[in-house]
């Protein structure tokens, strides 16, 4: 074989074998092609919180505490509407003991919760977020039990504006709630309350990665069952830290009124000082 036939003939194998493996390499990649597996977010949600609080406004000695368990249950039936179902507990301690008279069972002195909420949240102008909610509280605690008091129910709406990549946020919200009465009169004859309107004007700043401040603001102004309107303020403020699903907070309170869900109806309208610690756990 000549040296002319042999460089044409080691050209049309080279060939062959590049036309071979771009072939090869053609049909890997159309046959293994990646495959990117999309996890689903599941609708549920369940979370269980703890608080311990007292207010500095009460002089009694020992101070007393009030340590509360709650455990919400969540289901997301589209990306704005949800529905949040929360039942708990709440005891006054001193000196580490349950608060309770020598008549009183446990279950007595424990007052149990429960709530309910259905919840609709959207976005506008970009990041900003809108939200209407109904809501509705078994009363079970005997205070209550005792003063006629039956459930809750009520409404709300809410505007949040945020600021800088979402470092910073202005928020508002207004909520109407009726107190469903057994008697005109409580049992120091006073008359018990009707209906009471809130309004919160609050704000926020997040830093440090995961940790947040806000202030809020608030005004409530109460209906009693005898014509009579009450008018209250509320300031609070807050610092939280997260670690993933596990988020700590602080805060204090300072006015007449409060609606954490940790203090009984008979303090709705008198002048508090509280300061708590709340933990919350995400499943």
């Amino acid at each position: 074989m000549s040296q002319k036939a042999s460089c044409l003939w080691l050209t049309c194998a080279l060939l062959l074998a590049f036309a071979h493996t771009a072939t090869a390499q053609t049909l890997r990649t159309r046959i293994d092609r990646p495959t990117f597996k999309i996890e689903e977010t599941s609708p549920w949600s369940f979370d269980v919180r703890y608080a311990v609080e007292t207010d500095y406004a009460d002089t009694a000695t020992p101070r007393g505490y009030t340590n509360a368990l709650f455990a919400a249950l969540g289901y997301q039936f589209t990306p704005n509407w949800s529905v949040t179902a929360e039942a708990g507990g709440r005891g006054e301690f001193y000196d580490g003991q349950i608060d309770k008279d020598r008549q009183e069972s446990y279950s007595e002195a424990i007052s149990a919760t429960t709530s309910f909420e259905l919840d609709f949240e959207d976005k506008f102008w970009g990041s900003n977020t809108y939200g209407l909610s109904l809501h509705g509280e078994p009363l079970w605690d005997q205070a209550s039990i005792y003063e006629g008091y039956k459930g809750l129910v009520g409404g709300g709406a809410s505007a949040v504006f945020f600021f800088n990549h979402k470092t910073f946020s202005i928020g508002q919200s207004i909520d109407a709630t009726e107190l469903i009465n057994t008697f005109k009169y409580a049992s120091d004859t006073t008359a018990n309350p009707d209906y009471f309107v809130t309004y919160k004007l609050g704000a926020g700043m997040r830093f440090w990665g995961s940790y947040k401040i806000g202030y809020v603001f608030g005004l409530k102004t109460t209906r009693y069952l005898d014509g009579f309107w009450g008018y209250n303020y509320q300031n609070s403020i807050v610092l939280s830290k997260s670690w993933g699903n596990l988020t700590v907070a602080v805060s204090y309170d300072n006015g007449g009124f409060t609606d954490d869900g940790m203090v009984s109806l008979w303090y709705i309208d008198e002048y508090r000082r509280i300061g708590s610690l709340a933990i919350n756990y995400k499943f």
